[in-house]
């Protein structure tokens, strides 16, 4: 049969005490610093991250002025090409009447 001494030691319920050993303390500093650090990173990231969005933003600002721009020019292009258009049109049919006469 087991030694009883033994057995009771495996029934001991643990024991808290309010003291604070060397372990313990060194799991405090390290938990503490793993979230101060964390909490650095994280806001590095954030600030990181607004910059490339600001930079973002006013990329898309200049891409749309570019866009406006461009199609303002292709539609006075459009208007040319219609104009262009028209007077071949007149000019067609100037040439038939003066190939039919």
């Amino acid at each position: 049969m087991a030694d009883p001494a033994i057995d009771t030691r495996l029934r001991a319920r643990p024991e808290f005490t309010p003291s604070i050993n060397l372990g313990q303390l060194i799991q405090i500093v390290t938990v503490a610093t793993g979230l101060l650090v964390g909490g650095l990173y994280i806001r590095d990231q954030a600030d990181s991250n607004s910059s490339a969005i600001a930079a973002a933003a006013e990329d898309r600002a200049a891409l749309e002025i570019r866009i406006r721009a461009l199609e303002i020019a292709v539609s006075r292009q459009d208007e040319k090409y219609g104009f262009i258009l028209t007077a071949l049109t007149r000019i067609d049919t100037q040439l038939e009447r003066i190939q039919g006469k």
